[in-house]
């Protein structure tokens, strides 16, 4: 195949190429920006390191459903972000199931999070630590994938508090089949984070008795468990009144919806934002 050298686009999504290959193409284009390998199922740890070593203008990294991804590709770009000054602000590591929930926890502290704006953490091992930093620490966050995530981690409080703080720059949310188990989301303290790896320690990540938020604050524990699948259509009003940028939105699996009220929202919004844009919405199985 021939590779313009000064490219700084390169997408090889779902193709059925040896991790050789790749390398061989990442070596003769050492300007990208971005580089898109979902699906990809022969790209390992060694792949994305050479992309970090080869590409140091590197800001988008698209992984999705790269089965031999593991912590390592975790580490590296880590290291790449906080100690080389790399401007990587897309993780989109979804459907990498050998990405374990320890390696995310460690890799989503609040030295990394504000440099990400494009976050796609779906079908992962996914834990309450891992949401509630990212919530915290998140500044501008302008696509978010958790689909598949239990309400263990994530339920119509945090999603409220997600909207409600990252709305005015969210053009994409991924929600789909969300199950519903508790309603409760401990918080990470703030723990002084200086690292990845030997220089993190383990034992600083702390949970916060109560979540400082207004809205995302605990339900009395005499009220009726709410999970993800029970999301209210108020939850889809706070959607179209915070998030004038939103173009998707993936509801799949949730079965709280109905096309109709689904369908009165977004024509909602159109009448509340005076330019709307164009906004596709996802509610297969809903």
């Amino acid at each position: 195949t021939l590779i313009d050298s000064h490219s700084t686009y390169l997408s090889l999504k779902n193709s059925k190429v040896s991790s050789k290959y790749v390398f061989n193409v990442v070596s003769r284009c050492p300007l990208l920006e971005t580089i898109i390998l979902d699906g990809c199922l022969q790209v390992d740890d060694f792949v994305i390191q050479h992309v970090l070593k080869s590409c140091k203008n590197i800001k988008h990294i698209s992984i999705n459903n790269c089965r031999k991804i593991t912590d390592m590709t975790l580490v590296a770009i880590y290291n790449a972000i906080i100690i080389d000054k790399y401007k990587i602000n897309t993780i989109l590591i979804g459907g990498d199931f050998n990405v374990s929930q320890r390696g995310l926890e460690i890799f989503f502290n609040p030295l990394l999070i504000p440099h990400l704006i494009e976050i796609n953490i779906s079908g992962l091992s996914l834990s309450p630590i891992i949401m509630s930093n990212i919530v915290q620490y998140g500044v501008n966050i302008e696509i978010f994938g958790v689909s598949y995530a239990t309400s263990y981690v994530i339920n119509e409080h945090i999603l409220t508090y997600f909207i409600k703080k990252f709305g005015k720059s969210l053009k994409r949310l991924d929600i789909a089949w969300l199950g519903a188990i508790s309603n409760t989301l401990p918080i990470v303290i703030d723990s002084g984070v200086s690292g990845l790896g030997n220089t993190y320690d383990s034992n600083l990540i702390g949970y916060a008795t109560d979540i400082p938020v207004e809205s995302m604050e605990s339900q009395s524990t005499n009220s009726p468990t709410i999970g993800v699948t029970d999301l209210s259509i108020e939850f889809l009003q706070c959607v179209c009144l915070s998030c004038p940028k939103l173009i998707y939105l993936d509801l799949c699996g949730l079965k709280c919806f109905t096309i109709a009220s689904i369908q009165r929202l977004i024509e909602y919004r159109a009448y509340l934002v005076s330019t709307p844009p164009c906004i596709y919405v996802c509610i297969y199985m809903c």
